[in-house]
């Protein structure tokens, strides 16, 4: 190749002999043969090619890495969103979850995927409506199967339900009673969770919950107790609700009995079917002070044990009552759970604090002065609800006069033996 005036060529030299080629031309001759052509005229439909071919590799290179992009994107995204609603699922998070999982992925393996955590996850949710949370959490995390097995462990028990239930179901169609129970169930559960409790289970329109198990719960006599007076709060809303509705339902009352102690803790059952709950004696103790509530005409009925354990001053509680409830041996003190001190008129406070004396008294043998601290008793509640008879009041009275009459026997000891339910 040879450049001349700017431009490049080609150039192709040959050498030929002469002989004789013109008679003015002596001997022979040696010839050069030279051709030249133009590089770019060689060339440039190469290079157009060559070009053209280079542009569309790489567009073809940056469409398949946009493809390949696209595609570990559809595929890698799902599943790390999978894997992190798993780890939600296994703290049963499911306000935290990032897909609802109604629609599924375009490729088949990652869409039968998402179907089947789909059904996982109804499955846990459902399963978690029937066992408490907890449980089931703890269940998850020991990463076994649940069985048989209870240990002994000190829980405060509270069993509450609707009084007079069978007269009310009586009155309301299906459909309402439905609603009522559901409504009434739904707000005594969270309030219950909200606390700290476990509910054990609903048996009609009867809530049976404990504290301090499966999880440890400080102070769990005080949640219990507080929790019983949020359920009577809740239970005024919900009977103001009811008011304004067209539903025929009639202002309910409910019934709540607490107490403190050991009982056996854990799963009963069969091999195929298991319940978490609580067995023995300080259950059954528990359900016998709801119930007394009739006796005594109170809301909330604590036993001696439970108020012992209690560290919050502001919870006010007045002794009634040594009793024997039925199909039990020994006399449980049991008080009424007044609310909260604080949130009380201050003439009930003394009404509670005079009817202590005035009890304290008689237990101890001193009827004489119970009565004088039952006429202070009397006639604060004079002041405060006029006309209104109190029968707590009534029968320590007639107990105290019954001591005064007969005398007060040698070793003697208060408690009343109740022959039924």
């Amino acid at each position: 190749g040879i450049r001349f005036d700017v431009k490049e060529y080609i150039v192709q030299v040959s050498t030929i002999q002469a002989q004789g080629l013109s008679p003015n031309l002596a001997g022979d001759m040696t010839w050069l043969m030279c051709a030249a052509v133009s590089k770019n005229f060689v060339y440039e439909d190469v290079e157009k090619s060559s070009t053209t071919a280079l542009i569309a590799g790489l567009c073809c290179a940056i469409i398949m890495s946009v493809l390949v992009t696209l595609s570990v994107i559809l595929v890698t995204r799902p599943i790390r969103v999978l894997q992190h609603d798993m780890m939600k699922i296994g703290n049963f998070e499911w306000n935290f979850l990032k897909k609802s999982y109604d629609k599924h992925s375009i490729f088949t393996e990652l869409s039968n995927l998402q179907g089947g955590f789909s059904k996982l996850l109804k499955a846990v949710r459902s399963f978690s409506l029937f066992v408490p949370t907890s449980l089931v959490a703890k269940v998850v995390r020991a990463n076994k199967i649940a069985e048989i097995g209870m240990v002994r462990k000190r829980v405060t028990i509270l069993f509450c339900d609707i009084e007079s239930f069978t007269s009310i179901s009586e009155q309301l169609e299906d459909s309402v009673l439905l609603m009522m129970l559901s409504d009434f169930l739904t707000i005594m559960s969270g309030i219950i969770d909200q606390y700290g409790g476990t509910v054990d289970k609903y048996i009609g329109d009867c809530i049976m919950a404990f504290w301090n198990a499966p999880d440890p719960v400080d102070q769990h006599p005080d949640a219990a107790c507080v929790c019983a007076l949020k359920c009577l709060h809740a239970l005024e809303e919900l009977n103001f609700i009811w008011s304004l509705s067209a539903s025929g339902i009639p202002e309910i009352k409910m019934r709540i009995g607490i107490h403190t102690g050991h009982a056996r803790v854990g799963n009963l059952g069969s091999h195929t079917r298991l319940s978490y709950t609580a067995i023995g004696d300080n259950v059954n103790l528990a359900s016998r002070l709801e119930g007394l509530n009739k006796r005594y005409m109170s809301r909330i009925l604590v036993s001696h044990d439970t108020v012992l354990e209690t560290v919050n001053g502001d919870l006010l509680f007045q002794p009634l009552e040594h009793v024997a409830v039925k199909g039990r041996h020994g006399f449980t003190l049991v008080y009424e759970l007044l609310g909260f001190s604080s949130e009380l008129e201050e003439i009930r406070r003394d009404m509670a604090l005079v009817f202590t004396q005035a009890f304290d008294q008689y237990t101890v043998g001193e009827p004489l002065r119970a009565l004088g601290f039952l006429d202070e008793y009397d006639r604060l509640h004079g002041e405060l609800s006029p006309g209104i008879v109190d029968i707590n009041a009534q029968r320590l009275r007639a107990q105290c006069q019954e001591l005064v009459e007969n005398g007060v026997p040698e070793n003697w000891q208060p408690g009343t033996v109740m022959d039924e339910k």
